[in-house]
């Protein structure tokens, strides 16, 4: 889902702030680099906003934190992988 939307959808639900079945369905999944940034730029919005306590904005965060690290690693592993292939070639 796209920021704009998300937006458009927080603006509808007013100054209450997204339940916990509405942040876990407007938060992308963390599958990309891309869905992390987008994921924790909306938190953060929705705690300066005071959308979100604070609490559960950090917890989150550092979900997406955690979600970043194994992007990272599948990565690492993918490059060490596909230069292993090339030196064996």
């Amino acid at each position: 889902m796209s920021s704009r939307g998300l937006g458009d959808l927080l603006e509808a639900l007013g100054s209450a702030g997204p339940t916990e079945a509405e942040v876990a369905r407007l938060l992308p999944p963390l599958d990309s680099f891309a869905h992390v940034r987008e994921a924790t730029s909306q938190l953060l919005r929705w705690g300066a906003e005071g959308k979100l306590p604070f609490s559960v904005v950090a917890t989150l965060i550092k979900a997406c934190d955690v979600g970043f690290r194994c992007l990272q690693a599948e990565s690492r592993e993918r490059q060490h992988g596909a230069t292993r292939v090339e030196r064996d070639a």
